[in-house]
């Protein structure tokens, strides 16, 4: 018993970032944003828990809107960076209703490094539509890390927000006193292994 619970804690510690697919697109698992920043009162839910549930992680379907072009939303990525890499960086996924290729969802609008532009998404599946953003066009250099995003209310049109997935994705690193103490745990169950074994 005592070997499987070391194995699985070696295996907790070691687990690689695997890939996950939305919508037909691929990600690394840890690539969309996990957490909501500040932001202005006039979305349909302003309760933190229910922008939480509704844009973090990789669940598209429920959405957030705003009638307001005066709103808007941090979108904040804690567990993984997005960059500035070769091509697309960041997709922003949208709830439209029902669509087919080529159809159009409503418009987003997304502000970076104190640049604000309006993205119209295209259909994808379902009623979920996507803009792909490429970093450059916000005047942000290659190889530059973003931890977060602003979204914005009514751009003309009313989008209905439902999720973001970095294309370019850094893992944030282990502080280093977490380093140490993981790096120890490992130790010490090597050496109780070893005199388990012995």
């Amino acid at each position: 018993m005592k070997n499987y619970i070391f194995l699985l804690f070696l295996l907790a510690v070691t687990m690689p970032c695997f890939a996950v697919t939305v919508c037909g697109i691929t990600f690394a698992d840890n690539a969309f944003a996990d957490d909501i920043g500040t932001y202005s009162t006039g979305w349909n839910s302003t309760d933190i828990a229910t922008l939480k549930a509704t844009l973090c992680g990789t669940t598209v379907g429920d959405s957030i809107y705003s009638t307001n072009s005066a709103d808007w939303m941090n979108i904040l990525f804690t567990d993984n960076y997005i960059q500035n890499g070769a091509g697309y960086d960041l997709v922003l996924f949208e709830e439209s209703g029902s669509g087919s290729p080529g159809s159009i969802g409503c418009t987003m609008g997304l502000t970076l490094n104190g640049i604000t532009k309006n993205y119209a998404p295209t259909w994808i599946s379902g009623s979920t539509y996507v803009s792909y953003v490429e970093l450059s066009d916000f005047g942000i250099a290659s190889n530059t890390l973003l931890s977060s995003i602003q979204i914005r209310g009514y751009t003309g049109s009313c989008p209905d927000y439902t999720a973001f997935g970095a294309l370019n994705s850094v893992t944030v690193p282990v502080p280093e006193p977490a380093s140490a103490i993981l790096l120890g745990l490992f130790g010490l169950g090597f050496i109780l292994f070893r005199r388990i074994h012995a």
